[in-house]
């Protein structure tokens, strides 16, 4: 039997999606041409199509676990690796270049908004401030489940000693919508606070995400 030759395909669908400025197209055809660097020879429309009936979207698959994605078949460690990447790169260069101050609810807000409202798993971030506010990094701390996540200490303190902040916002997201704070998020911001003042640094907030608003944790 005759091989099927996939790069004619190949070449369509990429003049096809990116033959304007913007890149057009459903999130399988984006998804299948990515994979094409990442699958050299064969098919990637069956693989495209079984990740974003899994995971729901791009953003989905972007947010997968590489266990998760080498559950979908077709897709190797390589292959979950290289999403990673991009997913990766993409997420940090989604950090603005301009400065950046988050000293006002409404700065805040569109700020922690931006990379959290829209998951569905929560997430604990930490946004490392100089004196007047002015942001200085942003690091996710923790990638959890939809009920819950948890960081590391260690992860913050490096976070914070590598900026060499003078305070922290500390932000994690209710993927139900949910505004109460737990006990667990309440202890969360006493246990922080005490740890950033040992390295004379302050926990200027915690915050939740909870769709397009952020709630502080008292």
């Amino acid at each position: 039997m005759d091989k099927i030759d996939h790069s004619g395909h190949r070449n369509r669908i990429r003049a096809r999606l990116f033959s304007g400025e913007v890149p057009c197209g459903t999130d399988d055809e984006i998804l299948e041409v990515l994979l094409f660097y990442a699958v050299p020879r064969g098919d990637t429309r069956p693989i495209a199509e079984a990740l974003i009936d899994k995971f729901g979207s791009l953003r989905g698959v972007a947010n997968a676990t590489k266990s998760e994605l080498t559950s979908v078949k077709g897709v190797g460690e390589k292959t979950a690796i290289f999403l990673q990447t991009a997913a990766f790169l993409t997420r940090n260069t989604e950090l603005p270049e301009e400065r950046v101050y988050l000293n006002e609810y409404e700065e805040k807000r569109d700020f922690f908004c931006a990379l959290l409202s829209r998951l569905d798993h929560e997430e604990v971030w930490a946004a490392c401030l100089s004196e007047k506010g002015q942001l200085l990094s942003a690091t996710r701390l923790s990638r959890g489940t939809k009920s819950g996540a948890r960081f590391s200490h260690r992860a913050l303190l490096k976070a914070v000693l590598d900026s060499g902040a003078a305070a922290v916002i500390l932000a994690h997201n209710h993927p139900d919508g949910s505004t109460r704070p737990s006990g667990d998020d309440v202890i969360t911001t006493r246990v922080v606070s005490d740890l950033l003042s040992k390295i004379a640094c302050r926990l200027e907030e915690h915050v939740i995400v909870c769709g397009n608003k952020i709630v502080p944790v008292r």
